[in-house]
């Protein structure tokens, strides 16, 4: 906690083209403010997905363009304060060179799926989401494989199975995520 204003400290602990990743100690295991903060940070122009971890008391943000407005405008209109000006603003790590490291491969995965679900929902007016899609054509390779009894890749019950879990798990995530931001 910040002495000075009774508002618990951020790290900046990784920063990356299009992602920010902070954490907040003095909040572990507390749901419901990392939820009241992500709902806050995902309505900001630019942002197209915010991930927060109460146990692990970590937040990422996937934004589009350059970090330093996101990060002016976290210092400004958050409930948290920052440990020091060279804490917020590491340098980001130089592309494309021999001596840097790339990202984790599930970071890579992670950024294109997510950008993938924003085009697939800009391009269909908001009406389908990513998993919405696979459910579909999961359903859609079903019913082939129903009609015309080849076997492919997988049998046509591996594929219901695998959208009607598909669907079920989409629809958990979001009745959760609607039952934290009410």
């Amino acid at each position: 906690m910040n002495a000075d204003t009774d508002r618990p400290e951020a790290r900046l602990v990784h920063q990356s083209p299009g992602r920010l990743r902070f954490k907040i100690a003095a909040w572990f295991n507390q749901g419901e403010r990392f939820a009241a903060l992500q709902s806050r940070i995902e309505a900001w122009p630019g942002v197209f997905r915010v991930q927060s971890n109460p146990l692990t008391t970590s937040v990422l943000v996937c934004f589009d363009g350059d970090p330093q407005p996101l990060i002016n405008r976290l210092k400004r209109a958050s409930q948290i304060s920052w440990q020091s000006a060279e804490a917020t603003v590491p340098a980001a790590p130089a592309q494309n060179t021999p001596s840097s490291n790339p990202p984790p491969l599930w970071e890579k995965v992670e950024r294109a799926y997510a950008e993938t679900n924003a085009r697939v929902r800009n391009a269909t007016g908001e009406q389908l989401d990513l998993p919405a899609l696979l459910f579909l054509g999961l359903v859609g390779y079903g019913v082939r494989q129903l009609i015309l009894r080849p076997r492919l890749a997988i049998s046509w019950d591996s594929a219901f199975w695998f959208a009607l879990n598909l669907y079920l798990l989409t629809r958990i995530e979001k009745e959760v995520d609607d039952r934290d931001k009410s």
